[in-house]
């Protein structure tokens, strides 16, 4: 493979029906195909199609679905940079043995180290204590208890990269290097902890417990029954999940794959060795 096809960039995106009839209608009407359109859209150079209201209000749709082209389009380049600004630092290394993760936009720091370094008025809310920052768990929990809680579990803090998986806690140096107020982030629990209670709404007439949170990917692994040390599972979807048990200390490995925590049950820490192929389904 040369160097140019390595370098190549690659953007999953994924959309309802609806939303992939607004793209066949805006790629159809710029005659473009959908992949080029796409590329043209994350490249934030504006289609020229014969003016048409109705183009442009389903374009406005496809910037605001799911916030994936918006993420495509703001985040990802702008990420890449941040995470060359601090490997030039030296500490790429550390931070891998800290999370078991290697220094990459894909995470969530890069990203968010950009949304405070360049919107408006974010880092100052921060410092205010009005920004929660989190991953889909901690925000489906906020959601789901009022505003109450704010709290995310042990397998998707480790996904971070601001998670130190040896000391089980949020790396003030981590957080220091990409720029992120602590006050901002969910408490940890244990996977199978008290996140509080949910009425759905008002769907219920009585509030249940949450209690059993975990990464897409980790929940697939424990379904697996992948309890003990060297218990494989390989998960299938629009990509795939190699995941290995290997017990209650982090293993951290020098070929790339990432080192992550699995979970933490009754107290209990057990780590992985993971890694993802982006195509399988």
């Amino acid at each position: 493979m040369s160097k140019k096809q390595s370098d190549k960039k690659v953007i999953t995106v994924r959309l309802t029906e609806e939303e992939k009839q607004k793209l066949e209608y805006c790629s159809n009407l710029c005659g473009l195909s959908q992949s080029e359109f796409i590329r043209q859209l994350c490249k934030g150079k504006a289609p020229k199609p014969q003016p048409q209201k109705e183009f442009w209000e389903l374009l406005n749709d496809l910037y605001d679905v799911h916030n994936s082209f918006q993420n495509c389009v703001k985040y990802e380049p702008s990420a890449l940079e941040i995470c060359k600004e601090i490997e030039k630092k030296g500490i790429s290394e550390e931070i891998q043995r800290k999370t078991g993760l290697r220094l990459s936009p894909y995470f969530p720091a890069a990203k968010l180290a950009w949304i405070f370094r360049h919107v408006d008025g974010a880092l100052e809310k921060a410092l205010r204590g009005e920004i929660c920052i989190g991953t889909m768990d901690s925000w489906l929990i906020y959601k789901l208890t009022g505003g109450k809680r704010h709290q995310t579990d042990y397998s998707n803090a480790s996904r971070t990269q601001l998670f130190n998986i040896n000391t089980l806690r949020w790396d003030e140096e981590l957080l220091s290097n990409f720029s992120i107020d602590k006050s901002c982030l969910p408490s940890v629990t244990d996977s199978d902890g008290d996140f509080g209670k949910t009425d759905f709404e008002g769907w219920l007439d009585k509030s249940i417990p949450i209690r059993g949170v975990m990464g897409d990917s980790h929940g697939a692994f424990f379904g697996q029954g992948c309890l003990k040390s060297e218990m494989i599972k390989a998960t299938y979807g629009t990509g795939s999940s190699v995941m290995m048990n290997i017990g209650g200390r982090p293993i951290f490995s020098d070929k790339g794959i990432v080192t992550s925590q699995a979970w933490k049950i009754a107290g209990k820490v057990d780590y992985v060795l993971e890694e993802n192929i982006n195509y399988t389904g």
